[in-house]
């Protein structure tokens, strides 16, 4: 029988390095990105629907896009989340799937008027880019830490 594989544990430290180390290429950034929100996508879906370890098997009959509807019809995220990722899906789409890849304002129209935390970057710009994939992936860790931080960033547990 093949040994089960364990949740990669420290994401949040992993994360802030890959994205660090691709920030002169929005198409590594998006990739990478999306690569934690999956993650933490699945996550949700397997602790919060009756069938989630099956969902989170059937990537074909329950792809990304479907995960994220269901997230939203059982209320497990906002509105503004949904759109927020469902955005950055298409944009991973494209980056991961055109030969040539170029961000554009277009594409981070769903971001228009989104701003810094703390700040008046506007993230609906290009050159924002890291910033803006940053912010959705601490902004989706903190909404549902309760749940995250135990089973990616145990260390802080056992202490």
């Amino acid at each position: 029988m093949p040994k089960k594989e364990s949740k990669p544990t420290r994401i949040i430290e992993s994360f802030l390095n890959e994205i660090n180390s691709v920030k002169h290429s929005p198409r590594f950034q998006i990739i990478v990105t999306q690569g934690v929100l999956e993650l933490l996508v699945n996550t949700l879906v397997e602790q919060n629907c009756k069938r989630g370890k099956m969902i989170i098997e059937r990537t074909r009959d329950y792809p990304y896009s479907v995960k994220l509807v269901l997230l939203h019809e059982k209320g497990l995220i906002s509105d503004f989340q949904y759109q927020q990722l469902d955005a950055l899906r298409s944009i991973r789409n494209k980056a991961a799937h055109e030969a040539r890849f170029e961000l554009t304002t277009d594409m981070l129209a769903p971001f228009n008027g989104v701003t810094y935390i703390g700040g008046d970057l506007k993230l609906n710009d290009p050159k924002n880019f890291a910033v803006l994939c940053s912010q959705t992936v601490f902004g989706f860790w903190n909404h549902g830490v309760r749940l995250f931080a135990p089973i990616f960033e145990p260390h802080l547990f056992n202490k």
